[in-house]
């Protein structure tokens, strides 16, 4: 497949989704962005990195976890010098409920000064919760609401339609369908977004996603790879996949690939950040 040549995928739900966004904006106190940490630039939300409203803004890079912990550093610094008030965790963390809730509540005290001055009682923030597909956001839902009220699956595209999720009197949160644009101009973008399990599989090859992740993870992480594999690691991508094969009796290269990728995808290969600060 080439891969200079634009992607294009556009599923019906989401470009409704697209469209209710500016609605929903209006219901809302703030917004809540997940991005993922192994490629935070390319996962953000292409509405939200174009925003400049006046609502209160809390980026939550998840899958720390799965990232390179010197490059998440790296990025934390880049939101701050950007004036973008971010958390970096692991969703699944027993205190991150309580991070964002806390971090959403201190970006909402202008809010609750206003209500506080016309002599109202603090109502409960209510947040808008956007992210790429697959990124975790009724994860973070369903851990805020401390029971399974979002559906979740490891695949995008599970969440179709807009949602009220009211856990507690703090903070009600707003879940959206992951949204992804039409189509994306830098090819290395959509690689990225495939490489987390952003798109579909069937919108690229997975030989070809496959093949990124092997060059890409040689170039930056080659001890990481040997030790994968169990010994160095081949320059040439059907050489690797050959030994890969063998390391884990695995007969079939499409099964092989499949591995490979899934390895990657669930960290077993190691924590590996897919975008870097420049």
């Amino acid at each position: 497949m080439d891969i200079n040549r634009p992607i294009h995928w556009y599923p019906g739900h989401m470009a409704v989704a697209t469209k209710d966004i500016q609605k929903n904006l209006k219901l809302v106190d703030m917004i809540i962005e997940l991005i993922d940490a192994r490629a935070p630039i390319s996962s953000r939300h292409p509405f939200l990195a174009q925003y400049n409203g006046q609502k209160g803004r809390l980026i939550v890079m998840a899958k720390t976890d799965l990232a390179d912990p010197i490059v998440t550093s790296r990025w934390e610094i880049y939101f701050k010098e950007r004036h973008l008030p971010l958390l970096a965790l692991n969703l699944f963390d027993k205190d991150a409920p309580a991070q964002i809730i806390q971090k959403a509540l201190e970006i909402a005290v202008p809010i609750h000064a206003k209500q506080t001055a016309k002599g109202m009682k603090p109502q409960p923030i209510r947040a808008l919760v956007i992210g790429i597909p697959n990124v975790g956001k009724s994860t973070l839902i369903n851990r805020i609401a401390k029971h399974a009220v979002a559906q979740v699956a490891d695949r995008p595209g599970v969440t179709r339609a807009p949602q009220w999720i009211k856990p507690n009197e703090r903070i009600w949160l707003l879940d959206t369908p992951g949204i992804l644009p039409m189509n994306y101009d830098l090819k290395l973008t959509a690689l990225h977004l495939a490489a987390i399990g952003a798109i579909k599989r069937d919108i690229l090859p997975l030989e070809t996603i496959a093949a990124f992740l092997h060059q890409y993870i040689r170039s930056n992480y080659p001890k990481m790879l040997d030790k994968y594999l169990g010994f160095e690691t081949p320059k040439d991508f059907h050489q690797f996949m050959a030994r890969l094969s063998g390391r884990f009796l695995i007969k079939d290269m499409n099964q092989a690939i499949e591995r490979f990728y899934d390895d990657f995808r669930t960290g077993i290969i190691g924590r590996i950040t897919l975008e870097v600060v420049y």
